[in-house]
Formats: C-alpha cells, structure tokens, sequence
C-alpha cells in the first residue's frame, strides 16, 4: 500500500528531476526533514529565493520509522524537486501551531514537538546532496551531524538516518 501511495505521489521525480531543476533556477535546491520521538519521518518542502528566507510550503509527507532507505530517499528527492523559487509571504499573522511539520505530527504542543524532533536541512550541491542535523529546538549554532550523499534513493535514506543517529548521539 506505501509502495502504491508513494509512486502516486512522487509521479516521475526521481534525481534526474532534481538535477534538471537545479539547474533551470540556477540555484541549490532544499527541503527539511524532521524526526519525530522516533516514530515516523515528516519531511516538507521549501519556498525561497536568494537572499531570502526559508519558509516550509506544501503538504508535508509523514512516513512510518520503519520506512525503507529507498522510500525515506525517494521521498527526500521528491521535496527536493517541489521547492517554490519564489520570495515567501510575510509569516507576521502565522501562529506557532499554523506549523503543518507539528500538525501532523500528532505531538501535544508545538513545544512537544519541538523538543522531541531531529531535524535534517537537505541541499542541493554540485556533488549531490548536503545533510546537516539537530535538534528541531535549537535555532543557531553549529549542526549537531553532517553529511554528503548521491542523488539516489537509498543511498540518500540511508545518510538520513546516519547524521539523525550521529546527531542522537551528541545529545545523549
């Protein structure tokens, strides 16, 4: 059923997509992906355009934990090749609960949330894809985990669930 879910979802998006759209917008491509208590993944999309800033936009994606490398990759390529180029709208009447990331969550609070989560900043580079890790809580400083991986499905699953285990492991 999550196979037929999935390939409905993501159509005929795959890394060539994601290449080629980086290419058309001229610049690198990012979606967030975030972990939540250990019990599933909720990966979004992003709306941004250079020098501005990132705002999550979309229906995010929520997957089970037990999800497959190539599942959790294909996913991640997906939101990768949804971003918006465009400058975001003015967050200034959006409240902390209007979050979709902490909606479909099912956490009791933003702060629940917030506190239990790992998030992964996915970008774009000329390499492949950029990873970097902490906790959803902390808004600057230095990434708890860092990491490379290619443009291809599980090979991207599985980098994704090392920085969230290297980032872990800083925080315990």
């Amino acid at each position: 059923m999550l196979g037929r879910l999935l390939g409905s979802l993501l159509g005929d998006r795959d890394a060539s997509t994601v290449a080629a759209l980086r290419r058309r917008l001229g610049m690198e491509l990012s979606a967030t992906l975030y972990c939540y208590a250990n019990r599933h993944y909720i990966v979004t999309s992003i709306m941004t355009a250079p020098w501005e800033m990132m705002v999550e936009t979309g229906e995010p994606t929520v997957l089970p934990i037990g999800t497959t490398d190539a599942e959790l990759g294909q996913v991640a390529l997906h939101h990768l090749a949804a971003m918006v180029k465009r400058r975001p709208p003015s967050q200034r009447d959006h409240k902390l609960t209007d979050w979709r990331a902490y909606q479909v969550s099912g956490a009791a609070s933003v702060r629940s949330f917030a506190s239990r989560s790992m998030s992964v900043m996915l970008e774009t580079t000329p390499a492949g894809i950029s990873l970097s890790a902490r906790g959803t809580h902390v808004v600057e400083g230095s990434p708890w985990a860092t990491g490379e991986a290619a443009a291809e499905p599980a090979t991207l699953g599985s980098a994704i669930r090392r920085v969230i285990a290297e980032a872990e492991a800083k925080v315990t």
